[in-house]
């Protein structure tokens, strides 16, 4: 009896065993079938994705391109010849740059260390942004510097300052996650632009020099999407990511301040260094640099709240 009994448990485990194996083999033959609809899923998913990109890369040379061909200059032809050349359109693209080597003027412009400065299109005015949140607006004539405004509302450091075309509005980004717009008469705030999740350093759309890390500078064509020329040079020290490089309005030159105090001017033809500025008084990290739009003199701003101008 316990015999039967044993024969009977045997046959039933054989056929549990064979079950499971069944089951098992169906079971794998399951999750491969969900893993190649997975990889093919994948693959479909990077194609798109390809798609979308080569789309947008596509898009963004032929906006770059008619940026690019509305800022060309207006070409006519020379009086006495036949040869096509470009006029350079002062209002546009500035004067003729010239090297500077002196100081002409210095003053203590804020009460933080000094992130940005621009100048507006005619050269009138310039604009500056630093830590203590302000945004100040300056004139310069024969050396003499004069405070012309304060424009305030931003929560935190101000990263980048621009003029408008029309020179009546100033635009400041800022650590706040926030730009502002005031407007340039009554000094009042106009408008805040928002948007969360990223700080902004810089608002603007096309760079055509980059000032990295690595302590060199780099002329891009963003519509090649390649690197032009690296400029570099022994000593040259990038103080932040922030930092602002230039190029002079005739775009001849680069410029761009170092840890040491010390300003390095580029030749953006062969890519040698000019000339390196050095101001006796000045000891702070230079954090931007910037041409005066006539192009006969040059703007530099450092960590001790200090603004030199060059002549």
């Amino acid at each position: 009896m316990l015999k039967d009994e044993l024969q009977a448990l045997q046959l039933t485990y054989c056929k549990l065993e064979e079950r499971y194996k069944e089951l098992q083999m169906h079971h794998d033959d399951i999750v491969s079938r969900w893993m190649t609809q997975k990889s093919e899923l994948a693959d479909r998913l990077n194609d798109e994705n390809d798609k979308m990109f080569q789309m947008q890369r596509a898009k963004r040379k032929v906006e770059l391109e008619d940026a690019a061909k509305e800022m060309q200059p207006d070409i006519r032809l020379s009086s006495g010849s036949d040869t096509m050349c470009p006029r350079l359109d002062g209002a546009l693209f500035g004067g003729l740059a010239t090297i500077p080597s002196r100081v002409l003027a210095k003053q203590e412009i804020h009460e933080g260390e000094v992130n940005a400065l621009a100048f507006s299109g005619s050269g009138k005015m310039f604009a500056t942004g630093g830590a203590d949140r302000k945004v100040r607006l300056w004139t310069e004539s024969g050396g003499v510097i004069e405070s012309k405004g304060m424009l305030t509302g931003s929560n935190a450091p101000v990263m980048s300052v621009q003029f408008n075309i029309e020179e009546d509005m100033v635009l400041a980004a800022s650590c706040d996650y926030a730009s502002r717009i005031w407007t340039v008469n009554d000094q009042r705030p106009r408008f805040t632009l928002t948007r969360p999740h990223f700080k902004i350093k810089n608002f603007l759309f096309i760079k055509l020099l980059s000032c990295s890390r690595d302590d060199t500078l780099k002329i891009i064509d963003l519509r090649q999407e390649k690197v032009l020329r690296t400029l570099c040079a022994d000593g040259f020290h990038v103080a932040a990511d922030w930092a602002r490089s230039a190029f002079s309005p005739d775009g001849q030159y680069a410029v761009a301040g170092s840890t040491d105090s010390a300003i390095y001017i580029w030749s953006t033809t062969t890519g040698k260094v000019e000339t390196v500025l050095k101001d006796k008084d000045q000891s702070g990290s230079v954090m931007c640099c910037s041409w005066h739009p006539n192009g006969n003199s040059l703007f530099t701003c450092d960590r001790n709240r200090k603004l030199l101008v060059w002549f």
